[in-house]
């Protein structure tokens, strides 16, 4: 019971992270339960239909109709950011506890230590992300460059990049999203202690 309560939790600041983060571009106030109900739909199929992204697709069509203004690139863009800030602050609490409980790991096998080493590139690479979403236009206008330049989808991959990088002057929202993402993953690793804890 306490697990499922923990999950309920987790898609409630999950369903407030999205919602900080399509208002971003949004006209009017959104309304967070209409946010949470969508986010519940986006389980329920991400849970029925094969990958765990088929309910973000589906969850996308929705959110269409919260907003008329909403592009199309836009929500593509910010779901996956929504995403990735799950993924990089995953990442993060990796790498900061592997290396917090080094001595700990590696004295369950000297073979761990390879593990540490690639949790400390992922970590490396998750907080290089993160700067990359706050850093100066200029530095970002680089990254454009270098996408246009990949064959066949560079254009592509770059225009997905600009409602993305245009959040460089939401700086106060991107670090409320990332820690709210840690929070859940917090929570995300107490509830599957929870679960196996009995059977340990």
């Amino acid at each position: 019971l306490m697990a499922l309560f923990l999950f309920f939790i987790q898609v409630a600041i999950c369903s407030f992270r999205y919602k900080l983060l399509l208002e971003t571009k949004s006209k009017i106030n959104l309304q967070y339960l209409k946010i949470l109900r969508l986010n519940y739909i986006g389980v329920f199929f991400s849970s029925v239909l094969p990958g765990a992204v088929t309910g973000d697709l589906i969850k996308l069509i929705y959110v269409k109709k919260l907003d008329d203004h909403f592009s199309n690139t836009f929500l593509v863009s910010i779901t996956l950011l929504d995403r990735i800030m799950g993924l990089t602050a995953l990442l993060f609490l990796s790498g900061t506890f592997s290396f917090l409980y080094y001595s700990e790991m590696t004295s369950l096998s000297p073979r761990m230590a390879h593990v540490i080493f690639i949790n400390g590139i992922l970590f490396i690479g998750a907080c290089s992300f993160f700067m990359t979403l706050i850093a100066p236009k200029k530095y970002q206008d680089i990254i454009h460059i270098l996408f246009i330049k990949i064959p066949f989808i560079g254009k592509k991959l770059s225009d997905q990049l600009n409602p993305i990088f245009a959040l460089r002057e939401k700086k106060k929202d991107l670090f409320i999203c990332f820690t709210l993402s840690l929070f859940v993953q917090f929570l995300s690793i107490l509830t599957f202690w929870l679960l196996t804890k009995p059977f340990i």
